[in-house]
């Protein structure tokens, strides 16, 4: 059986002794092991003891009196893995982000204490360059990880289609999972525009937790496509949100028989406006025409007095 230990982020706690802790918290999870609480607090509070001292901050008043040395330890784990057929699969994320002390710290005990148990495997992802400058900082060279790491995969930098690949599926994923309905042509678009005008994995991420996530919190999710357009727009460029939002008439049609008006001019004052818009913020046109059938007209270089609210899925929004 293996077991993965993706959930750790060392970047999250204060100090390094909460930091070990919950490492050590994520390693000896009382489900993992199936050993009595009181035995795995004993061998967990015994591993602190080992990096830390027993002086650290009153840590005599933590330690029971049956404690491991480091080998007893390894012995006792190394035991239980093999008598059970488990394995250990460790991931430590974005080490690079940490600060150097922590970043030593979790090295220390990586080449120290888990690389002496069987069945163990840690992957530790960063940046090399990043990495070797925060080591050299510490006057500690770079060899020093030739020694840790037992085989390094060097990851190649995702192109475009990687990239569009993977935000569909997550994006999608996440919507079928909130029972939310939603067009995977227009999803694929909006997916094919972020990722040309430079989207990046982690830009991803903040757009799951800032726009996607928060869903959860509703019971209905009428038009997302028109929703996550303008959370987008608000995301990159709050300015053209709030231009957007102080001059709705001139994104948003209307029926245009209840009005007179000189027809040539509203459309060059339309068209000068988008012309100026553009500017500075035509990037998000694209994404815009989605929205607004409007500023679909100005990208084709129609008539922009369209006679009617079109819809996306009106005829003649097409």
């Amino acid at each position: 059986e293996i077991l993965i230990i993706d959930e750790f982020n060392p970047w999250v706690y204060e100090n390094n002794a909460a930091m070990f802790k919950g490492l050590l918290d994520k390693v000896f999870d009382r489900e993992t092991f199936e050993i009595s609480s009181e035995e795995l607090t004993r061998i967990k509070k015994s591993f602190f003891s080992l990096v830390f001292g027993e002086k650290f901050n009153g840590l005599q008043n933590l330690i029971n009196e049956t404690k491991y040395d480091e080998q007893a330890l390894l012995k006792r784990i190394n035991n239980y893995l093999n008598k059970n057929n488990r394995k250990i699969v460790l991931i430590i994320d974005n080490l690079d982000r940490l600060s150097s002390d922590k970043i030593v710290l979790i090295l220390s005990f990586v080449h120290n204490v888990l690389s002496g148990i069987e069945n163990f495997i840690i992957i530790l992802a960063y940046d090399q360059e990043e990495l070797n400058d925060i080591l050299l900082s510490e006057n500690i060279s770079k060899k020093y990880l030739s020694k840790l790491i037992q085989k390094r995969i060097i990851l190649p930098v995702p192109n475009k289609s990687t990239i569009v690949r993977i935000s569909y599926l997550s994006l999608s994923n996440i919507l079928k999972g909130f029972n939310i309905e939603y067009s995977e042509t227009e999803l694929q678009f909006i997916v094919n525009s972020l990722v040309n005008q430079g989207l990046e994995l982690r830009e991803l991420k903040r757009i799951i937790n800032s726009i996607i996530l928060p869903l959860r919190k509703f019971t209905t999710h009428k038009y997302f496509t028109d929703y996550f357009i303008l959370e987008l727009i608000k995301y990159f460029d709050y300015d053209l949100y709030l231009e957007m939002y102080e001059n709705p008439d001139m994104f948003i049609t209307f029926d245009s028989k209840d009005y007179a008006w000189d027809k040539a001019k509203q459309n060059n004052e339309n068209k000068e406006y988008f012309d100026k818009l553009s500017k500075k913020h035509g990037n998000y046109f694209s994404l815009l025409q989605l929205n607004f059938s409007k500023l679909k007209a100005y990208i084709k270089g129609s008539d922009l007095n369209l006679r009617t609210s079109y819809t996306r899925q009106d005829p003649a929004y097409k």
